[in-house]
């Protein structure tokens, strides 16, 4: 939905507040955190020295979790697929999360991977994930 403001241009239905951060620096962090594996603080570094843009390494936290929150169909459509897959390869490595032990699981076929993450190692938390 669109909101038209004294005739000037529409504002972005994304535009959730009078000051915010567009889709784009919310994909951007997303990918940093994500795929690159970047530190927070590095990514609020990153954004400050190549665009100029002061963006607190709270807010790239709340950008990555929400981004994070919004794959709920997208995770229950690939663990259906994989689940249908005739071979699939499990595995499981220790990461900090909070400071406190987890385990970083991935389920994978040959065009599809899942990763996600639990507290617990082994059957019971890849139960636990579906």
């Amino acid at each position: 939905m669109q909101v038209w403001v004294r005739g000037e241009a529409a504002i972005p239905a994304n535009a959730t507040a009078p000051a915010c951060y567009g889709p784009g620096v919310r994909a951007l962090a997303s990918y940093l955190a994500v795929h690159q594996h970047l530190p927070y603080d590095r990514m609020a570094q990153l954004f400050g020295d190549v665009l100029g843009m002061e963006v607190s390494t709270g807010a790239l936290v709340q950008m990555v979790t929400e981004a994070g929150g919004s794959l709920g169909l997208f995770q229950d459509v690939v663990r259906d697929l994989l689940q249908d897959t005739p071979a699939v390869h499990f595995d499981e490595t220790g990461g900090r999360v909070a400071g406190k032990l987890h385990w970083v699981h991935v389920a994978s076929s040959a065009l599809l991977t899942l990763i996600d993450c639990h507290e617990r190692r082994g059957r019971v938390a890849m139960d636990d994930l579906g």
